[in-house]
């Protein structure tokens, strides 16, 4: 990026635009530093945008739960959320962090669908990478039980969807296309030095922690199935699909950290206050398993952090 910021001041602002095409917000982040002369102000967007989202969501819902779980809620993104990832992928985390807040707010603090999909549009004029949730944002609604199940099982089959279309794209725009292979290629000297398999194990162990949450909502009926809970599944079904690539899962599993959050306040919320009030699962005593895996998820990655070192781990 800061070599296009050197490009951008010798070739004129065009060229970042040309090179940005499909998501020409991307430009206007790598042009402002470099008209002000600051390079390394472009990590400083990232954090204020990547944190201030993480704040906002947790400011907006404090009413919503009770206390306790949404400390819980909070803690489990601390502890799972590569803080430093802003700082070092900088669109991606930003366009993350824009997409799922905006999911989370429409079901949880009445943002407008009108709204909630103009922040899911900046998202992917943000990073291009988005453009496939966006095209799952819009039609998942529109779909049946049966249609939806399709759509969320071709969805597993991403990674070698992407790496086919990435030679189609190749042609009519070689930046991009090259972009796709280089992160898809699964002997590319990128994918090989970017991501260690420890983190990859990392990941997944959290992915599935989520996944119980969802199951384990819908089963004792804390979660109700409804539009939200199909945005889970069906972006969990294509991070899934993309694990195959080190690059691509490790970037699309915060998604899914971001999408459990209020979950993990709505199930803990019943195993608190609102549980001993209403009575709910108070004699159901699956529900101290699903808080022991949440604490081994949350201790356990507080241990690895601070265990490994940032070049194991990639996590700070």
């Amino acid at each position: 990026m800061y070599q296009e910021m050197e490009n951008a001041l010798y070739k004129g602002n065009g060229y970042l635009f040309e090179l940005y095409g499909i998501n020409p917000f991307s430009a206007l982040l790598i042009l402002l530093p470099a008209l002000v002369g600051l390079p390394y102000l472009i990590k400083s967007i990232a954090a204020f945008v990547y944190f201030g989202c993480m704040f906002l969501l947790a400011w907006k819902l404090r009413k919503k739960f009770s206390p306790v779980s949404i400390f819980l809620a909070v803690l489990f993104l601390l502890c799972t959320l590569d803080l430093s990832y802003p700082a070092d992928g900088i669109r991606f985390p930003m366009a993350c962090m824009i997409f799922c807040s905006a999911l989370v707010l429409n079901k949880y603090n009445n943002l407008s669908r009108i709204n909630t999909t103009v922040l899911v549009l900046i998202a992917c004029l943000l990073h291009v990478s988005f453009w496939p949730f966006f095209v799952l944002f819009i039609i998942t609604p529109l779909l049946g039980k049966e249609k939806f199940a399709l759509v969320a099982f071709c969805c597993l089959f991403y990674f070698p969807f992407v790496v086919s279309f990435s030679s189609v794209i190749a042609k009519f725009n070689p930046s991009l296309g090259w972009k796709m292979q280089l992160y898809f290629e699964v002997g590319g000297q990128y994918y090989q030095d970017l991501i260690s398999k420890e983190q990859i194990a990392f990941l997944l162990f959290i992915y599935l922690f989520c996944i119980l949450l969802i199951i384990y909502g819908l089963k004792k009926g804390i979660v109700e199935y409804d539009l939200y809970i199909k945005y889970c599944i069906i972006f969990s079904s294509i991070t899934l699909g993309s694990i195959p690539s080190n690059v691509m899962f490790p970037r699309y599993a915060p998604i899914i950290i971001l999408m459990a959050f209020p979950l993990v306040s709505t199930i803990f919320s019943y195993y608190t206050s609102t549980g001993k009030r209403k009575g709910i699962l108070v004699k159901d005593k699956s529900i101290h398993f699903v808080f022991f895996a949440f604490l081994v998820v949350v201790f356990g990655s507080i241990i690895l952090r601070c265990t490994f070192s940032y070049a194991v781990f990639y996590v700070a």
